[in-house]
């Protein structure tokens, strides 16, 4: 007689016994003969039963005052907490799910941070590490599925897409900040203003000398200025009188013409440019990093080693100018809470550093609709990446916890989940928003001004010096004959 065994154990390493399911017999006599019915006789069946195995759990939560005993409570928290990420308590549900799954229940083991090594060797630091050395049988918080890191790891799934960006609010001072709104002189190219320079200097030039060429004088009250009537005409302002020969008068209409069609072009660009663009804000690291914004960053490990593993001469330089100094208990710390910054973003000053779906349900608290409107977000440190769900190389669960993660995303379970954890956006409900112009904004026009004032201050003390040198007959006779 033989006999067909199903034999497995709920896991060998965790000292569970072996297990034996008798299925069928097969004798001379009565040949195969199967004693269950054909549903029951399947292994998974029997297996997916683990009849409450305990097995070891590891999760990330950067905190000092948690004790293991503790880890369930904390990730079951349906606000956020500090130290725990978002992406932690949503693989903590998949473990739930699989814990349902498969009749098990978890011992957890704390880690302040996903990976890293010792100083001068290979020692593993972090969740990589305790799975690295199969010290837990799955992990309640995802990974950065890294090519390096493949064959540390088996990925049961992915289905978490991280988002890491500063958020700010947008005002008026970075928009003038910006090439939209800092300069007059970009509704045009440079070429086009150098070419319009020369052709008013030529213009100009040109109406001077026919004004000579034609003995065209004035009284001393009313002399005639070319220089300040080719700017007056540049500012359409007009002339200061109608010019009496048909030469002057051909070059003065053709000026203004030439004034009044540049005018048109200019203005159209820049009514069309506020109109059709929207003010977005710093693109990148280095336009943030040179706008007059606060940086500061969620207190978790990625924001720290970012810059303690930074090769990037841009990342070091924001980190010793933006990050390492001192600030006073008025402003907000370098490293601190969602919660605690969400208020200094709203204010405008500040560009928080965080996943965004931790930030989106306390913005939706404090922002009004005008200021949702003004929300920006940035990525720089990390590109938008899927998370992995990982346990030990080679473990006895990658298949069994695959096909019941697989089957929970058909099943709806996992979409559930995402809704749950993954807040959308607040919405725009209130339109655009017209930031004033600021200072920043219009000091060309007061540079401007105050070399004109500096000019005209420096001409009337060289008129003073003058007059104190030339006689006054002599001063007069010249001035008479212009």
């Amino acid at each position: 007689m033989f006999s067909l065994y199903d034999l497995h154990s709920k896991g060998q390493h965790l000292k569970a016994p072996l297990i034996a399911n008798e299925y069928a017999r097969w004798s001379e006599n009565k040949g195969f003969a199967v004693d269950f019915p054909m549903e029951f006789v399947q292994g998974v069946q029997n297996r997916r039963n683990f009849h409450g195995q305990n097995l070891r759990g590891v999760v990330v939560i950067d905190r000092d005052d948690i004790e293991p005993t503790q880890a369930n409570d904390i990730l079951s928290t349906p606000s956020k907490l500090v130290g725990v990420t978002a992406f932690s308590k949503y693989h903590y549900n998949l473990v739930k799910i699989l814990q349902q799954f498969y009749n098990f229940s978890v011992n957890y083991r704390i880690t302040h941070g996903w990976a890293g090594r010792l100083p001068g060797s290979q020692f593993r630091l972090g969740l990589l590490g305790v799975v690295q050395r199969n010290e837990a049988d799955v992990a309640a918080s995802g990974m950065f599925n890294r090519i390096n890191r493949l064959p540390e790891f088996d990925t049961i799934h992915e289905s978490w897409k991280l988002e890491l960006a500063f958020l700010y609010r947008m005002t008026g001072e970075l928009k003038d900040g910006q090439k939209s709104g800092g300069s007059f002189l970009l509704p045009f190219d440079d070429n086009v203003w150098i070419v319009s320079c020369v052709f008013v200097a030529l213009m100009g030039l040109a109406w001077k000398i026919i004004v000579f060429l034609e003995k065209y004088h004035c009284r001393l009250e009313k002399r005639c200025n070319v220089v300040v009537n080719a700017l007056s005409i540049v500012c359409q302002q007009g002339l200061n009188q109608t010019p009496e020969r048909t030469s002057t008068r051909i070059i003065s209409f053709a000026f203004l013409l030439f004034s009044m069609i540049m005018y048109n072009f200019y203005t159209s660009s820049v009514v069309g440019g506020l109109l059709s663009t929207r003010v977005k804000g710093p693109q990148n690291l280095s336009e943030l990093a040179a706008s007059p914004l606060i940086l500061s960053f969620e207190d978790v490990g990625y924001n720290k080693i970012v810059f303690r593993e930074a090769n990037s001469s841009l990342l070091k330089h924001i980190y010793h100018t933006r990050v390492e100094p001192y600030r006073p208990p008025s402003m907000l710390p370098a490293y601190t809470t969602v919660k605690d910054a969400v208020p200094y973003i709203q204010t405008g000053r500040y560009a928080f550093h965080c996943e965004v779906m931790d930030a989106y349900p306390e913005i939706a608290k404090v922002f009004d609709p005008n200021e949702i409107c003004d929300l920006r977000s940035l990525p720089a440190f990390f590109d938008v990446q899927l998370i992995a769900m990982v346990v030990t190389k080679r473990s006895t669960y990658t298949e069994m916890f695959r096909i019941a993660l697989h089957r929970a995303r058909e099943l709806g379970l996992i979409s559930r989940e995402l809704r749950a954890h993954r807040p959308e956006k607040p919405r725009c409900q209130s339109g655009s928003t017209v930031h004033p112009v600021t200072l920043n904004g219009v000091m060309n026009a007061f540079f401007i001004l105050e070399v004109g004032i500096l000019t005209s201050a420096a001409l009337l003390l060289v008129e003073l010096l003058l007059k104190r040198i030339i006689p006054d007959e002599f001063l007069v006779w010249n001035l008479s004959r212009t």
